[in-house]
C-alpha cells in the first residue's frame, strides 16, 4: 500500500485525527529542538564570559620576568582570544541558522499553516 493510501479510510474523522496528531507532534518536536539549541547557545555564552574573564586576568606580578617564555605567554593570550571569537561565531550560527528557523518553521511555512487551519 502506498503511503498516502494509508490515510484513506472509511472514516474521514479518523484520518483527520491521525494527521492532526502527527502535525502537533512534529510542531512540538520542532519547538523542543529549538529549545535545545537555545540552551546550547546559552552554554556557549557562559563559556565565552569565562574566557573573557581569564583573558583579562593578570596572573603574573612581573611580565618582564618571563624572558624566553614571553612569546608562549603571548600565544596563549592570542589563542584564548581566537577561541572567544570562534565560540561567538558559533552562538550566532546556532541562533540564526538553527534555533530561529526551527522555532519559526511551523508558523512561517505556508504548507504547515494551511494544514493547521
Amino acid at each position: 500500500m502506498v503511503y498516502p493510501e494509508e490515510f484513506v479510510c472509511e472514516q474521514p474523522q479518523v484520518t483527520f485525527n491521525v494527521l492532526s496528531s502527527r502535525l502537533r507532534r512534529a510542531t512540538t518536536l520542532q519547538l523542543e529542538l529549538a529549545d535545545y539549541f537555545r540552551e546550547r547557545a546559552q552554554v556557549e555564552d557562559i563559556y565565552i564570559k569565562q574566557l573573557h574573564k581569564l583573558h583579562r586576568k593578570t596572573f603574573l606580578s612581573d611580565p618582564a620576568f618571563l624572558g624566553q617564555l614571553e612569546p608562549v605567554w603571548a600565544a596563549l593570550h592570542e589563542e584564548i582570544y581566537a577561541v572567544i571569537q570562534l565560540h561567538s561565531d558559533l552562538i550566532q550560527e546556532i541562533t540564526n541558522k538553527i534555533e530561529k528557523p526551527l522555532r519559526e518553521f511551523p508558523f512561517s511555512n505556508k504548507e504547515w499553516c494551511r494544514l493547521r487551519s
